[in-house]
């Protein structure tokens, strides 16, 4: 089972290298939430929600410093994810379904969250006192189609930053960038 899993974090590397952005104001953001929404990005196509993979100040830095364009991400992903299905096709058989279940979060010791703040002034200038938590987000994911079905437990870091939460990396960088942020 962990080799099959094993074998889509791969195909994720390969084909997907971006999401991330900021939540709604009428909606409430919490670290499950988050982790959800990185999920129903890449694992679902629904790219609507990309902007919530990150904070603005992380995208605005995107397009001035690194010639972001969110619609041509977007586009990118959801190819991504296209491809990422026909393989799970030949892996579950037809009608691949996937489905997360957050189970726990487990607090990061307070110089985890000092590096972090570090981090994020040093790479996005976002004010340290802006970063508010970091934690590791237990989640169940389960993949299933007509062949298949295995389900496996995973963890991901999860930054509260100006009361909203968002799924990223250890070295700062957000889901809108990267995939493969699950271990």
């Amino acid at each position: 089972m962990r080799k099959i899993f094993a074998l889509i974090i791969v195909l994720c590397v390969c084909f997907l290298f971006c999401g991330c952005g900021e939540t709604t104001v009428k909606e409430k953001s919490t670290y499950e939430s988050a982790v959800i929404d990185f999920s129903d990005v890449y694992n679902k196509g629904k790219t609507e929600k990309l902007e919530k993979l990150a904070p603005n100040a992380v995208i605005e830095y995107l397009k001035e410093n690194e010639d972001f364009d969110i619609e041509k991400r977007r586009t990118a992903v959801f190819k991504e994810y296209e491809l990422l299905q026909n393989g799970l096709e030949k892996i579950y058989g037809e009608n691949v379904r996937y489905s997360i279940t957050v189970n726990s979060k487990e607090s990061l010791e307070k110089d985890m969250l000092e590096r972090m703040r570090e981090q994020f002034f040093m790479l996005y200038r976002i004010p340290k006192e802006d970063v508010k938590e970091v934690v590791i987000a237990h989640f169940t994911a389960e993949f299933s189609g007509n062949d298949k079905k295995e389900t496996e437990k995973l963890r991901v870091m999860v930054v509260n930053i100006e009361d909203k939460w968002y799924v990223c990396d250890s070295f700062g960088t957000f889901g809108i960038l990267k995939y493969n942020l699950y271990y």
